[in-house]
């Protein structure tokens, strides 16, 4: 069978996993990847490299980093382009440019959760399903013609990080026959019903900030969704100091009703259920475990050594 000549579009881990699943395939010839430029981090503002372009060296495949592709050229040959977590506009002309235009991956059932956090949203949401559509691009924002849908359940603990292994790992699987049945004629794209749409926004540093008169579920909702960026925080007094407190890990208490009873303390939403076992309440009166956590300009620190620290 002929394979499918593509240009890829991507830049995140999500994306690697789909470029993984396309290089180990017989059906794809990747023409040429094409990611975001690389980015500056920390400090020092040391040039980082996409996950996408590391892969695609490795591999030796062509790759380009234009900053937009207002007047990128396309000449490769190729007949369709394949975008997944890319992050740049792509402009009408790209899109037309391709003989069978170019595929999205999103990982979410749209017309639900469009936009640029849908695996966060649903976490962040108390959602227990989600799952990957393949479609045709348009213009808009995620609104194009639905190829294929699966469906993955959010299990009570997951993470981002292990939902977006998850979805990926579907995805991948799910790309082949989604482009197989749309080149072929077999599938055929089917519109979204935009009346019931919703939108998911970019998440912001101060959007992992804990309300600790939410309850213990919203809370515990928020530091799944949110890691590992933003992550969540919290502020303290301690010696009569304000501090900004990372949560890095945390968990549902077993028994709420012994727990609950606790005293909490006004100037910190912390409180020391034993020697070795940190706690934090929430609003309903149910308590998180605070496992592992990172006061402001320290090291990361167990619940044992936060106690010695500051609770003893």
């Amino acid at each position: 069978m002929k394979k499918n000549s593509i240009i890829f579009f991507g830049t995140e881990d999500f994306a690697a996993t789909i470029l993984q699943g396309l290089i180990d395939s017989h059906d794809f010839e990747i023409k040429m990847v094409v990611t975001r430029p690389d980015k500056p981090i920390g400090r020092e503002h040391k040039l980082h490299q996409p996950p996408i372009k590391i892969l695609a060296k490795k591999n030796g495949l062509k790759v380009e980093q234009p900053s937009t592709l207002k007047n990128f050229n396309l000449q490769t040959g190729a007949n369709l382009g394949i975008a997944v977590q890319y992050g740049l506009l792509i402009p009408k002309q790209i899109l037309k440019s391709l003989p069978h235009g170019i595929i999205n991956i999103h990982p979410s059932l749209l017309p639900k959760y469009r936009g640029a956090s849908p695996i966060q949203s649903a976490i962040l949401n108390g959602e227990n399903k989600t799952g990957v559509t393949i479609m045709k691009m348009d213009e808009g924002l995620d609104t194009g013609p639905i190829l294929l849908q699966k469906q993955a359940q959010i299990e009570p603990n997951e993470t981002y990080t292990t939902l977006a292994q998850k979805l990926a790992q579907i995805a991948s699987e799910t790309l082949t026959e989604a482009v197989r049945g749309y080149v072929s004629g077999q599938i055929q794209p089917q519109a979204q019903d935009n009346n019931l749409a919703t939108y998911c926004r970019e998440f912001k540093r101060e959007d992992g900030q804990i309300d600790w008169s939410k309850s213990a579920e919203k809370i515990y909702n928020q530091w799944r969704a949110l890691q590992p960026w933003p992550g969540v925080f919290t502020e303290a007094m301690f010696g009569g100091k304000k501090m900004k407190i990372k949560i890095l890990k945390m968990s549902l208490a077993a028994d709420f009703n012994v727990i609950s009873k606790m005293e909490k303390k006004l100037s910190s939403p912390f409180i020391k259920l034993n020697k070795k076992t940190l706690g934090a309440v929430a609003g309903d009166g149910q308590t998180l475990i605070i496992d592992e956590l990172q006061p402001e300009g320290k090291k990361i620190m167990t619940a044992e050594a936060f106690i010695n620290g500051y609770l003893h």
